[in-house]
């Protein structure tokens, strides 16, 4: 690194970017870097507008084309030639899908899937469990996965769940179903297959902790009960927090308590509109209103 800071003149973007890169980031990150150069002409007196309207113009790959930027002025300012980063702290944000309200499941839909014939019946109460967790309480994966066994207090009938990704840390209550699946699958199901000195709740038919992938595997199958829809931990999640929201008309922080989520306006998503207030405020300002 010293002789790079001795001959910061000399030294190339290329050559800086061999340091830190392997060859195909590198290549990728050239080539990106060729309409910027053409289009921006001097990077190192380029204004912010100039800038952000380049990449307004970028309609493939923006966002490893502003990461490539972002290299471009770190070797700027590496070699002195700029003194401050403009593009630092600036960040492109993918345009969030709308919640597609009729691919979810209804709680008639997700309550079959607990009282579902079951084909194999060696971890059937874990599986109970842990689709009671997420039907009822619309986990995440991450928070199932993550559910050690001194986190739950059968006798109080409470869950801890650690803080997640999309989560808060918080306290759940289990309902007596809940409790009979854990207690069954804990009383005759994992003592099978546990290893020694395992302390995380779930574990998987070779006694190694559940997984992402393994919670996704369980519960793919059961898609074969709605071909036309997605089955998954993710789209149960989304269901429970529609259902909650829309069905139940829950306050919104009641779903917040339920579900985990770290904001509110994540929940929003979800909200479908009052149809009795919609046609309220429809007969009250439609222009049509007037002549009858």
């Amino acid at each position: 690194m010293s002789y790079y800071r001795d001959n910061l003149e000399t030294l190339t973007f290329e050559e800086y970017l061999k340091r830190r890169f392997k060859p195909s980031t590198i290549k990728s990150y050239l080539y990106l870097l060729e309409p910027f150069h053409f289009q921006i002409k001097d990077p190192v007196n380029a204004k912010l507008d100039d800038l952000y309207f380049f990449l307004e113009c970028v309609k493939k790959n923006p966002c490893t084309t502003l990461c490539a930027m972002k290299q471009y002025y770190n070797y700027l300012l590496f070699t002195q030639k700029i003194k401050r980063h403009p593009l630092k702290k600036f960040s492109l944000r993918r345009p969030k899908k709308p919640v597609q309200f009729q691919d979810l499941f209804d709680q008639k839909e997700l309550d079959y899937l607990l009282n579902r014939p079951v084909r194999y019946s060696m971890l059937e109460y874990r599986n109970k469990a842990i689709l009671s967790l997420l039907i009822y309480h619309g986990l995440t994966s991450e928070n199932i996965i993550r559910i050690r066994l001194d986190d739950i207090d059968l006798a109080e009938g409470e869950m801890y769940l650690l803080q997640g990704t999309r989560s808060v840390r918080r306290i759940i209550e289990l309902n007596e179903k809940q409790i009979e699946y854990i207690e069954k699958y804990l009383a005759d199901e994992r003592p099978k297959i546990a290893k020694s000195q395992q302390r995380v709740l779930f574990l998987n038919k070779l006694g190694d902790p559940m997984t992402v992938d393994g919670l996704f595997r369980m519960v793919k199958p059961m898609n074969n009960y709605f071909p036309d829809r997605v089955l998954n931990p993710k789209t149960i999640r989304q269901s429970v927090t529609r259902n909650l929201t829309n069905e139940l008309r829950m306050p919104l922080v009641k779903v917040q308590q339920i579900t985990g989520h770290k904001r509110i306006s994540s929940i929003l998503n979800y909200r479908s509109p009052d149809m009795k207030e919609m046609r309220a405020i429809l007969l009250e300002f439609h222009p049509m209103d007037r002549f009858l």
